[in-house]
């Protein structure tokens, strides 16, 4: 039969062992013993706290016995006493003092004396019950020691959130109310008038974050997870943009087809919020296939699409923290029985009908647009922008058909030019993030203020490189755009073009959510309204510049290059501006407002 206490036994020999390790090792040796002692040590208290503990106030009273001290009665006094340990170095003099301030309670828990009340309980109990108190022991401590192997400990970071980690949080976590359900209300309160539910509204329990280690946020979870994630989003995000330039390169057949004119048809590409450069080089060569034709570049686009939408749905989990902590209360809810419990986002829900906030957020991009003065200037100016980009790739079939004689396949394959350029900015992205990074600790280190953060308008500084050179990216492929340049001219100034759009766009919406705060959804909306009624509306009036109007490649990208001058100067405008916009706005946040 198994025995509750020689499982005990084997834990406290396994904790003494921890102990004399890291007091006996030399100080640089010290770190990864630190983390399997205090893991070790927290693990058999959750353990004892959770079986034995209830199990010994059961059957002990029963019989008119009374327990001895257990070492998870001081359960929050130890568990304090690890998290300080955790944040010494194992080199310092105050550890080792943490230490033996750690053992002098432990000590006399790992006696052969503590394990009496375990003898008796075992001489008190059916064979059967014996069984299961030592499996359901050896089930949860084997649930705790499962994610990292036979011998091994946490990281520093998880066993920092496992030490913060409330009692009921580890339940949850682990799965564990059915199996616990009777030790748990037995330990908790014996009380018989909380077997009815608690619903005091009164006395509510707002359910949050244990702290910036806290598993459940997201932002934690382990870096495979994040990434995985991440692609997941990438793969939607590139399917939406797909359906929008993949028949880019059949403007003109589909036009002939349904009987209507080019500039009509160019409207299913200036519907979107930026047509990827990656569709067009595939549907190019779809459209050239003469098996195949534009109709094709539908059928991948529903396959992507489709494919997209299964991935997401099998594999990608809730990842908005509020949402959540909604589902956390809820199962303490349901754990303890206690209605009481809720999440700080489900009691603002509460407080206003499904009518009342879908009118308010419905509204509220509105609002906007006529009272926020960020928004306004800085919508006028991603307008025109987008009306540069949607003029642009409307004539890139004349750009590279009429001077170069290209076919589709191969014009489409020039709009790799521009997916070079953008994805040659997106890589200067992580040092731009570690630049601000080192900016925002020195201004920290400067005003003595650990939660100093930067400016919003420190976004704007790579709009302040590209600004100027997307006139100078127009102008050149407009003048180099003849027989006698080679190709290669045209396409460096496609790739130029594709840098400084995707510089000037991240750095402009940055400055919007960061401005902006938990508003930004809001204020992107309304930027993205004011996108999608106007600039897709100039785009079909810019595209007969190309042919009706007769001004060719080299005149039109001129005049788009003159109106790009006149932008080039906006992120510095920001910059200037932005501070004085932001403090008469009634939703725009100020740094020490993160």
């Amino acid at each position: 039969m198994s025995r509750i206490s020689d499982a005990v036994k084997a834990d406290h020999a396994l904790i003494t062992e921890a102990y004399h390790a890291i007091s006996s090792a030399e100080p640089q040796d010290r770190h990864s013993l630190r983390n399997k002692f205090i893991w070790a040590l927290d693990r058999y208290l959750r353990v004892e706290d959770l079986v034995l503990t209830p199990a010994l106030e059961q059957h002990l009273a029963s019989h008119g016995h009374q327990r001895r001290q257990r070492l998870s009665d001081d359960f929050e006094s130890i568990n304090s006493k690890l998290r300080h340990m955790q944040r010494f170095d194992p080199a310092q003099e105050s550890f080792n003092s943490s230490l033996h301030a750690i053992w002098v309670d432990l000590q006399p828990h790992v006696l052969e004396e503590e394990r009496s009340d375990l003898h008796r309980l075992e001489d008190n109990i059916s064979e059967t019950e014996s069984t299961e108190l030592s499996n359901k022991y050896n089930r949860i401590k084997d649930m705790l020691q499962k994610p990292y192997g036979k011998d091994g400990a946490p990281d520093s970071r998880i066993l920092t959130a496992i030490l913060e980690m409330p009692r009921q949080d580890l339940i949850v976590k682990l799965g564990l109310t059915e199996l616990l359900s009777d030790a748990f209300s037995l330990h908790e309160d014996t009380n018989t008038e909380d077997t009815q539910p608690r619903n005091n509204k009164e006395e509510l329990i707002i359910v949050s974050t244990i702290g910036d280690n806290d598993p459940i946020d997201p932002r934690n979870w382990p870096l495979a997870a994040r990434c995985k994630n991440i692609a997941i989003l990438f793969f939607l995000i590139f399917a939406q943009g797909y359906s929008a330039g993949a028949e880019s390169m059949a403007n003109a057949d589909i036009a002939k087809e349904y009987g209507v004119d080019s500039a009509l048809e160019a409207l299913s590409t200036a519907m979107y919020l930026f047509a990827p450069v990656i569709a067009p080089i595939a549907g190019g060569f779809i459209i050239a296939d003469p098996y195949l034709g534009w109709h094709w570049t539908e059928w991948v686009t529903l396959v992507i699409s489709g494919t997209a939408f299964l991935v997401s749905f099998l594999f990608l989990p809730e990842t908005y923290l509020p949402k959540l902590l909604d589902w956390k209360a809820e199962h303490l809810r349901r754990l303890t029985n206690d209605q009481r419990y809720v999440s700080a986002h489900a009691q603002n829900l509460r407080q206003k009908s499904f009518a009342q906030r879908l009118r308010t957020r419905l509204s509220l991009p509105l609002k906007f647009i006529h009272t926020e003065s960020v928004i306004t200037v800085l919508g006028v100016y991603l307008i025109l922008l987008y009306t540069l980009l949607f003029t642009f790739l409307s004539g890139f079939d004349q750009i590279f058909r009429q001077a170069h004689d290209l076919d589709e396949g191969q014009t489409g394959a020039c709009f790799g030019a521009l997916a070079a350029g953008a994805t040659s900015f997106m890589l200067t992205v992580p040092g731009l993030y570690l630049w601000a990074c080192r900016r925002e600790a020195r201004l920290a280190s400067s005003t003595q203020d650990a939660n100093a953060t930067l400016e919003p308008e420190f976004r704007l500084f790579p709009g302040f490189v590209a600004g100027p050179l997307l006139p100078a990216a127009l102008f050149w492929l407009g003048w180099t755009d003849v027989e006698m340049i080679p190709m290669w001219s045209v396409l460096g100034a496609c790739f130029l073009f594709g840098l400084v759009l995707m510089a000037l766009y991240t750095s402009s919406y940055g400055y919007i959510v960061d401005s902006y705060g938990v508003h930004a959804g809001s204020a992107l909306s309304a930027i993205t309204m004011l996108r999608y009624i106007i600039a897709g509306g100039m785009a079909l009036g810019t595209r007969p510049l190309f042919t009706v109007l007769g001004f060719g490649v080299k005149w039109t990208m001129t005049i788009l290059g003159c109106v790009a001058v006149v932008l080039a100067p906006a992120p510095f405008v920001f910059w200037k501006m932005g501070p004085k916009l932001r403090k008469r706005s009634a939703y725009a946040i100020s740094p020490c407002e993160k």
